[in-house]
């Protein structure tokens, strides 16, 4: 790609372009090789970061939606979606305030404890495969630039 534009637009800076479509291509096939990884639990990546907050969060590992929201990479309107699709699987309950009855946790089922952490050690160890093609000092170089561009971000 960047050969074709020096030829046809010679001005042209394509250093970031190239960066930002090798991050897209690459994030595209991590994408598909964890949801590969989470076929045999019936979940999407979606899914899989609710369940996953829901397990650190540590027992009774329950959350509100707005703590979910916060540990997820899932919008409001998304997030009820997914709370109910869970909970229809019998992965995940509602546990109705006692202080508001317009509020509610949601807490990992039993069943939905003992998928997550299937999920999550199986996740863990395609994250390992996925990144096997770094030398540890790469990964920890790649993820203090991640970092400090996420940071950076956040700030705006």
């Amino acid at each position: 790609m960047q050969q074709q534009w020096k030829i046809e637009n010679p001005s042209m800076l394509t250093d970031d372009m190239a960066l930002v479509g090798r991050l897209l291509i690459v994030s595209h096939q991590m994408n598909e090789a964890m949801e590969a990884t989470l076929v045999k639990y019936d979940i999407k990546l979606p899914s899989y970061g609710v369940l996953s907050a829901l397990l650190r969060a540590g027992a009774p590992h329950a959350l509100t939606p707005n703590q979910l929201l916060e540990q997820t990479l899932i919008t409001s309107g998304a997030m009820t979606n997914r709370i109910n699709k869970l909970e229809n699987k019998g992965l995940v309950k509602r546990i109705p305030s006692k202080k508001d009855k317009r509020s509610f946790k949601v807490a990992l089922t039993r069943k939905g404890k003992d998928i997550s952490e299937k999920a999550v050690n199986d996740v863990n160890k395609q994250y390992q495969t996925l990144t096997s093609y770094f030398a540890e000092k790469d990964k920890a170089y790649m993820n203090n630039l991640l970092r400090g561009y996420l940071e950076s971000k956040e700030k705006l």
